[in-house]
């Protein structure tokens, strides 16, 4: 079986992690094109910096394409980043970052997971409805993406389109009157791409995460994968660390200060 420490094991999280990225932008009717080796820019014509801009997939990023791209990458006007693998950049990658504005520097886990259980235990629900959401519930689903990312309804009206990108499956739990908490997966080569886990702030801390990972995971194994990967935020890491997730590599991204 492949374990976290195979090399094999993060190439295929990246490659799995960049086919996703690629199939969102395009579905967008946006950009996903190679520059040289190894870095990309992406224009998901998203109002989200995290989903445009210049990625490097390998591990050292190459100064002239960055800022070839990134010169480009101004032009087309919406929210952008640099987000490469480097856990300590480059003084001359981070002065190239701040001369166009990208002055705020997080570091994002990259996090890997064996989908190797035939059935995970889910947590138990109480009375509320964990399913997968079709086409009909794109408008709750958006809600409680608005309500769980405190973001306005304009910045989330992108992920409308999720619904129709080819092995994407949106999974939702809801009560009587409204959906409380969402996920995203996408099925990728193997892999299980991981998105959009959120709980509206009146539903946190019953558990509702950990159940939509379970059920995801459950499925995913069901339909093949072999591993699962995701971003994480450091609030999130305990949540995916109780789920067999581990931190892979520390990815450095600049984008604008909010």
């Amino acid at each position: 079986m492949l374990t976290l420490t195979n090399p094999v094991v993060l190439d295929g999280a990246l490659a799995a992690w960049y086919v996703a990225i690629a199939e969102f932008a395009r579905g967008q009717g946006g950009i996903f094109r190679t520059i040289g080796n190894d870095h990309f820019q992406v224009v998901s014509r998203a109002l989200i910096a995290d989903l445009n801009g210049v990625f490097v997939k390998g591990p050292r990023s190459n100064y002239d394409l960055v800022a070839a791209a990134a010169q480009s990458q101004v032009d087309f006007g919406f929210p952008w980043s640099i987000q490469v693998r480097e856990n300590s950049p480059s003084p001359q990658l981070i002065d190239l970052a701040a001369a166009h504005g990208l002055s705020r520097r997080t570091k994002r886990p990259l996090m890997i997971a064996p989908v190797d259980q035939p059935a995970w235990p889910l947590e138990q629900v109480r009375d509320l409805r964990l399913r997968v959401a079709n086409s009909d519930d794109r408008d709750a689903y958006l809600a409680a993406l608005c309500s769980g990312f405190s973001a306005p309804p304009e910045v989330m009206a992108i992920f409308g389109s999720v619904f129709n990108l080819r092995g994407a499956t949106v999974y939702v739990v809801e009560n009587s009157s409204r959906v409380v908490a969402t996920g995203l997966v996408m099925l990728v080569c193997g892999w299980a791409t991981i998105y959009n886990v959120a709980t509206i702030p009146d539903f946190r801390r019953r558990g509702l995460a950990t159940s939509l990972l379970r059920r995801i995971l459950r499925d995913a194994y069901e339909a093949g994968a072999h591993h699962a990967v995701l971003q994480s935020s450091e609030a999130g890491l305990r949540l995916y660390e109780a789920n067999g997730f581990k931190v892979a590599e520390r990815w450095s991204i600049f984008a604008k200060d909010k």
